[in-house]
């Protein structure tokens, strides 16, 4: 098994995204421990109430929260902060700035079809 997928009913306190195993990290949600998993296990919460792109969304910020342990030491850099975005220095840098770059683009808080500023 490479990871789980749960379609859960609302309020049940299951998070977007948790991992567990073995040097498990935050993916948008808690580090499970406890259990005798030795690989990592991502495990996706989606509600079955919701649109299809939530789950998207849960995954792209599982995406975010990954790279940033590849890249580590990243901030998120968001238009209104000064001053305007550095020169993307790696990889997760230039998908960070990608949006503030080239306002209207897809991210994970508005994925297509992305409406322009």
């Amino acid at each position: 098994m490479d990871e789980v997928w749960v379609w859960a009913m609302p309020f049940i306190g299951m998070g977007e995204a948790a991992m567990t195993g073995t040097g498990a990290f935050w993916i948008n949600g808690p580090v499970i421990g406890g259990n005798t998993c030795t690989d990592l296990l991502p495990i996706m919460g989606f509600n079955y109430e919701r649109y299809a792109g939530c789950a998207l969304h849960n995954f792209t910020h599982r995406i975010e929260t990954t790279m940033y342990k590849l890249f580590p030491g990243q901030g998120r850099y968001v238009p209104s902060d000064p001053p305007y975005p550095p020169a993307p220095q790696n990889p997760l840098q230039t998908f960070m700035l990608y949006n503030a770059l080239e306002p209207g683009m897809p991210t994970s808080e508005q994925p297509f079809p992305a409406k322009r500023n």
